[in-house]
């Protein structure tokens, strides 16, 4: 067995165009975007089976979603988004295993899975906003959830 240790660094562009319309009490806004990410495990690496990798993803949707102002003047908005994604590239990213068999992450590529997320969140006029957002992807040998909250303030 391999042992040891690397310091790792990801390196990330990743970009995203949506166009919103409104309909009345609700809005609809297709999306499209790209993520490509490199990461760089440093120096001792190797001696632990690490490769340096690469990975390009491409990604579809369109998120639906309501916002409206509550009688205490607080921006309320709630979406979801359904999309489509795909490492369309991958190089690297291999670990050498038990018995010398690697587990790579090429094997995730050109696969295509899909990703449902609920977001909801609240602004106040301070300049305050708060989210909550869930998410579930899947696909082929795959099935993920998550979540995530956050605060954000903007003067």
């Amino acid at each position: 067995a391999n042992t040891g240790s690397a310091h790792g660094t990801n390196y990330v562009l990743a970009g995203n165009i949506y166009s919103r319309r409104d309909y009345g009490t609700y809005w609809i806004e297709p999306t499209a975007g790209f993520s490509y990410t490199h990461a760089d495990f440093g120096s001792g690496a190797a001696a632990i089976g690490l490769d340096d990798g690469d990975a390009l993803r491409l990604q579809a949707g369109v998120r639906i979603g309501r916002d409206w102002v509550s009688a205490d003047d607080r921006l309320w908005g709630i979406s979801f988004l359904t999309a489509v994604y795909s490492n369309v590239l991958v190089n690297g990213f291999v670990a050498s295993g038990a018995g010398g068999a690697d587990t790579t992450l090429e094997s995730d590529e050109g696969k295509v899975r899909v990703l449902g997320q609920l977001r909801a969140k609240v602004t106040v006029r301070e300049g305050v906003s708060y989210y909550g957002q869930a998410e579930v992807r899947g696909g082929a040998d795959y099935i993920g959830v998550g979540g995530k909250v956050g605060l954000r303030y903007e003067w």
